[in-house]
């Protein structure tokens, strides 16, 4: 009969999938059928038959928790043993199994056997892990998508809502819900019908089966009144409805953007009438010049401001074309800027002077867009501004020339005293007859003076009141040329370097305001640096492209000239730094700054086309780069000095007007020894008998600053007797720079002292064969 019963149980073994088996505890020998084999890949002659290497084969996590499990039935006096855990596979992945054990005793109770079976659960772990995946990514996207569900179920009458539907409703989370408590209590009185029909109409087995409706809900907690739309479809057994599911969605902006719209329609025709009826009054009443100018530049259209600013009658203004009334030295740079708008280019910087009906001018700055026949402009009045800027400008100037005032006393102490002292030796040699070395004095002497000639040169170039006069400039040679006054600007505490790049392009600048620039940047550089440090100065070419240049405005991309000013003084926080351009911010202590130097340098870059910027950290110094436009034509030509004084020809006469005794006796032997006949006054009223009278005169060479009537004058009296006569202007004084930009006329020219023989020499025999 045993015999039998085993048999029954080796053929019962052989056809369950279920892993099956038979565990000796008395010899801890292990029997397993061939589900082992076909379920879980370990070939039965290579299993070793002990509980250990079932026990090795669960996995790490489970091993401990299993073991002690099965041996609390075995040693408890248990029969029936069952748990999950991870069972190791022969192709080394992990199956979850369901495991089963049953434990047969003696009569004393005593576990001879444990016999079981292991059912592999992956598969059910698999869906079911599926199923939790596709649960997670359904929240996820009714999450995102802020999405409620709701589910109905009719035969329990039970109502589910998830935790945003609840929200629509005005109910926490956690609060119950029924279809009478929650859903037709939470709808608005004047939607609650419509909402209840429309729920009847989609379990009516003859109705269309879903529900589609939007409705307001007042919160039932919080209060707030909310637009929801509501989407379902009803399941059915056998005819009769049994389940609604659906989905609710807030749409109460999108019901507040519709309800703007329909108030936006309803007032459109009213608020274009306000709109154009505001665009009139500013029409009118703006002080800026409005208006529509066509490509062939006829001003198709204006406001009053254009008559009042101006000063022309309706009937002029009609028939105007701009170019009737621009300045000529604007007319270029303006032709270019329109052509930039017609390209679809940014307009950036453009400023205009207009001809007023009184013959006076404004300063106009512009913005402007252009359709596909004309340009539409919109101009500011800035002439005041442009003065007022002017004025700072000169102020900040003077605070510049005062910062110098010790430094170029001492130099020119020293140039002094080297000119004396050369005198006085050339005196001596001479008395002693000795002639031999004359010549090495005389070249001290000149050194001196040339030395100081630049230095005030330099003053009168930073005092100077004048518009820009932008030419083409050599950056490398202007900071060379400054090397005496940064010098001097410095102390001798602080060293200086200069870098100056190989093959530096030209600039388009003004280089007198250059200079300003650079020294301003140098005084404020050696203020950073009270203890002394280190200044370096250097140049090289840069090109800038639209990505840097886009958001900048008035900076347009191209080819540059960067001037690099660098202390390692105290440096400049961010908050500084964001300050550092506007009118009359300073760090420096009372007294000591106006706070006009970098808002002039700043000013100055953008009136020329170039850009300035700051680099700095606390602690560890300053860099500000000049940007200045690369000039684009062919590099000037210079002409060659004379080889020698040119000489007067035969009966060529000079009239010389100079009150200073020794100049002007300097000039007088200087136009003899080139053999001219020479005429001299001392002022306007001893030069003017001379002028009116019959003697042969081919030039009129005065001072500016004459006592009583000036220079100029002078010349206009001149003029009134001998139109053609050619008039040289000489001068010390700054104002002197003016002069050349303000009233010389066709055949004067401006010569300022202190000058050398030549250059007289040269400048008498050009105006009179000019002549």
């Amino acid at each position: 009969m045993a015999n039998i019963d085993e048999e029954r149980y080796r053929l019962a073994a052989r056809a369950t999938n279920d892993a099956i088996w038979d565990w000796d505890l008395l010899s801890n020998h292990v029997q397993w059928n061939e589900a082992l084999h076909a379920s879980y890949g370990h070939v039965l002659a290579d299993v070793e038959p002990t509980g250990e290497w079932w026990i090795h084969h669960i996995h790490p996590e489970d091993r401990a928790r299993i073991d002690a499990s099965i041996h609390a039935v075995i040693d408890g006096g248990g029969e029936n043993w069952k748990d999950e855990y991870r069972f190791l596979r022969a192709d080394g992945t992990y199956a979850h199994v369901l495991d089963r054990g049953f434990v047969a005793r003696d009569p004393d109770g005593r576990a001879l056997r444990m016999i079981g079976a292991m059912l592999d659960l992956s598969a059910r772990k698999q869906a079911e892990q599926s199923l939790r995946d596709s649960e997670d990514r359904l929240r996820m996207a009714t999450a995102a998508t802020r999405l409620g569900t709701f589910d109905f179920h009719l035969r329990k009458q039970e109502l589910i809502w998830d935790a945003r539907c609840k929200e629509l409703f005005g109910l926490s989370p956690d609060a119950p819900v029924t279809y009478e408590t929650a859903f037709l209590q939470g709808i608005h009185p004047d939607d609650r019908g419509a909402a209840d029909h429309a729920v009847q109409r989609a379990l009516d087995p003859n109705g269309p089966g879903t529900y589609d409706l939007e409705y307001r809900t007042v919160g039932i907690e919080d209060g707030i009144e909310r637009w929801v739309s509501a989407k379902g479809r009803t399941y059915f057994e056998n005819g009769v409805a049994v389940r609604l599911i659906g989905t609710v969605l807030d749409i109460s902006e999108s019901k507040r953007n519709e309800r703007a719209l329909r108030e936006l329609n309803a007032t459109l025709e009213q608020r274009i009438a306000e709109r154009t009826a505001e665009r009139d009054r500013i029409w009118r009443t703006s002080s800026d010049l409005m208006g529509v100018v066509d490509f062939q530049g006829h001003l198709r259209s204006h406001n009053p401001a254009w008559s009042s600013l101006l000063g022309f009658s309706e009937d002029v203004l009609r028939s105007l074309f701009l170019v009737d009334i621009l300045h000529p030295e604007d007319q270029t740079a303006s032709l270019e800027a329109f052509q930039r708008l017609t390209r679809g280019e940014r307009l950036g910087r453009l400023e205009q002077r207009l001809r007023c009906a009184d013959g006076s001018w404004k300063t106009i700055s512009w913005t402007a867009s252009a359709s596909e026949d004309a340009f539409y402009v919109i101009g500011h009045d800035v002439t005041e501004q442009r003065a007022t800027e002017e004025a700072l400008r000169q102020a900040q100037k003077m605070e510049a020339v005062g910062q110098l005032t010790a430094g170029i006393a001492h130099d020119f102490n020293n140039l002094l005293a080297g000119i004396m002292g050369g005198l006085e030796l050339m005196r001596m040699r001479i008395a002693r007859g000795q002639v031999n070395e004359l010549d090495r004095y005389m070249n001290a002497v000149t050194q001196s003076i040339t030395r100081a000639a630049a230095l005030t040169h330099r003053l009168l170039a930073f005092s100077r009141r004048q518009s820009l006069d932008i030419k083409p400039a050599d950056v490398n040679d202007i900071i060379a040329s400054m090397e005496e006054l940064i010098r001097r600007t410095l102390g001798e505490n602080i060293s200086s370097t200069r870098l100056l790049g190989k093959g530096l392009w030209r600039a388009t600048t003004d280089r007198n305001q250059l200079e300003n620039a650079i020294l301003n940047l140098v005084i404020n550089a050696r203020d950073a640096m009270p203890g002394g440090g280190a200044l370096t100065i250097e140049t090289k070419n840069t090109h800038l492209d639209l990505a840097y240049t886009r958001d900048k405005d008035d900076l347009r991309p191209g080819d540059y000239v960067v001037i690099g000013v660098s202390d390692t003084g105290i440096g400049m926080s961010p908050e500084v730094i964001a300050r550092a351009f506007d009118p009359f911010f300073t760090t420096k202590p009372i007294g000591q700054g106006t706070g006009l130097g970098l808002s002039m340098v700043y000013g100055f870059m953008k009136q020329t086309g170039g850009h300035v910027r700051i680099h700095s950290q606390v602690g560890r110094g300053t860099t500000f780069n000049l940007y200045l436009p690369r000039h684009q034509a062919e590099t000037e030509t210079v002409s060659p000095a004379p080889a020698e004084r040119p000489r007067a020809e035969a009966g060529e006469t000079v009239l010389v007007v100079e009150d200073d005794a020794t100049v002007r006796m300097v000039m007088l032997d200087v136009l003899d020894d080139l053999g001219y006949g020479a005429l001299e006054a001392v002022d306007a009223q001893t030069a003017i008998p001379f002028l009116e009278g019959d003697q042969r005169i081919d030039l009129l060479v005065t001072d500016v600053g004459l006592p009583g009537m000036n220079g100029r004058q002078l010349a206009e009296v001149a003029r009134g007797n001998r139109p053609e006569l050619p008039v040289l202007f000489v001068t010390g004084y700054a104002q002197g720079a003016a002069v050349r930009s303000g009233f010389l006329e066709a055949g004067m020219e401006m010569l300022t002292k202190p000058f050398t023989v030549d250059q007289l020499a040269v400048k008498i025999r050009e105006m009179i064969e000019r002549k």
